[in-house]
């Protein structure tokens, strides 16, 4: 047998372990081809796990939650691009119906414009045939 001692700090005091060397070695000589056998079998084959319809039924709805979560956000992204579309070109519709009402406005003042020269040129028209009626008539 073999002795093997352990010191400890300052005050140390000896732990004396007996090992069985041989013994151990005897053991470990017979235990050691034994697991290297059973490793060498578990490397060249692998467990092959089948998997079970719930683990693939999982696996197929976590794929379309997937697919699913895609293209909700390429429809979120889309509609809200259409909404930024439909504001802008509502405000430009706003924008236009403005335009034409002032177009409008002024066509009207314009048109009043006209009626009153139309009239003041009537009016003048007609003073002047008066005057010529009556001097012709003297």
């Amino acid at each position: 047998m073999k002795q093997k001692q352990k010191f400890s700090g300052k005050n140390s005091f000896v732990v004396v372990v007996v090992v069985p060397i041989l013994s151990l070695s005897l053991e470990l000589t017979r235990t050691l081809p034994s697991l290297a056998l059973l490793l060498l079998t578990c490397r060249s084959n692998p467990p092959t796990i089948s998997p079970t319809p719930d683990s693939l039924a999982l696996k197929q709805l976590t794929l379309a939650h997937r697919k699913l979560s895609a293209l909700l956000t390429s429809t979120e992204q889309a509609l809200g691009q259409k909404t930024l579309d439909l504001v802008n070109t509502q405000a430009e519709l706003a924008r236009t119906i403005m335009d034409r009402n002032m177009c409008r406005k002024a066509e009207d003042e314009t048109r009043m414009m006209w009626n009153e020269m139309d009239d003041k040129v009537d009016e003048e028209k007609d003073k002047r045939w008066k005057m010529q009626v009556d001097r012709d008539l003297w």
